[in-house]
């Protein structure tokens, strides 16, 4: 009965052993994990990255003479510069952007692209660089004054963007119809055309447009919190986790040691 006792005590006291040894190595392998996810960042150093971005999105996207600046053009460099790797630039427009990377053409797209939960079920996004709302310009001498006097008018978008996605939710209810455009200078022209009454445009873009760029527009209208987004860095879902990575940490060096809002400030005084 004694050695009964015994070898159920010493059986008992394996298995625990075992147990807190299975722990420790579980444990063990999650901090492994941990770390390597945290030092992911390093794999970018060296490395060049294809990123497809807009033909123009001022002040995040400027073109002139064929060569790109801007405050996604900067801030991406900066990281960049941080971090270890290269960018060659593809100014493709907005929607062919993302197409592009849909085929595996580019590697990323920074163009202003808000952070949605509809864009987030395709695609994985960086942290958030940008926050804004979408404003509702017309011209000064056109009358309108609120998003009421549109109805029955056209208003202009540009595919594929959260302003055109905030027409969408608002048309039935105010009324009017929508107009989609491959890029914002289009939407200026039909505008200044009077093919469409209104152009819905993200507000920093807008205001730049108004203020330092001369352009005859008023905004008459902001979307609520519903329709505020930031923008991030997008690339395929479960694709480009160092990229994903080095911005992050980059985005973080750089906010932290000045240049983030250097940059910034430079365009959106």
């Amino acid at each position: 009965m004694m050695i009964k006792r015994c070898f159920a005590i010493v059986i008992a006291a394996v298995m625990m052993a075992a147990l807190l040894s299975g722990c420790a190595a579980d444990n063990s392998n999650t901090e492994t994990e941990q770390t390597h996810d945290e030092l992911l960042y390093l794999e970018a150093e060296g490395q060049t990255y294809d990123i497809g971005t807009d033909l123009s999105f001022e002040p995040f996207i400027i073109s002139e003479d064929g060569e790109l600046s801007g405050i996604d053009i900067e801030l991406m460099q900066a990281i960049a510069d941080e971090m270890g790797f290269s960018v060659e630039w593809h100014p493709l427009g907005f929607a062919l952007a993302f197409s592009a990377m849909d085929h595996e053409m580019v590697d990323a797209v920074m163009a202003g692209a808000s952070i949605t939960e509809e864009r987030e079920r395709k695609y994985d996004f960086s942290n958030g660089y940008y926050e804004c709302s979408i404003a509702v310009a017309v011209s000064p001498d056109s009358g309108y004054e609120s998003l009421e006097d549109l109805r029955g008018s056209t208003v202009a978008v540009k595919i594929g963007t959260t302003g055109a996605a905030y027409a969408e939710s608002i048309a039935r209810e105010y009324g009017f119809e929508v107009a989609y455009y491959d890029n914002s200078d289009q939407l200026y022209d039909a505008l200044a055309n009077t093919d469409a009454a209104a152009c819905f445009e993200d507000y920093p873009v807008i205001r730049y447009q108004i203020l330092h760029e001369g352009l005859d527009m008023t905004i008459i209208a902001e979307s609520d919190e519903s329709f505020t987004y930031s923008y991030g860095l997008a690339v395929r879902d479960h694709d480009q986790a160092v990229l994903i990575s080095a911005f992050n940490e980059g985005l973080r060096r750089i906010q932290e040691n000045g240049t983030y809002d250097e940059i910034v400030s430079s365009y959106l005084r």
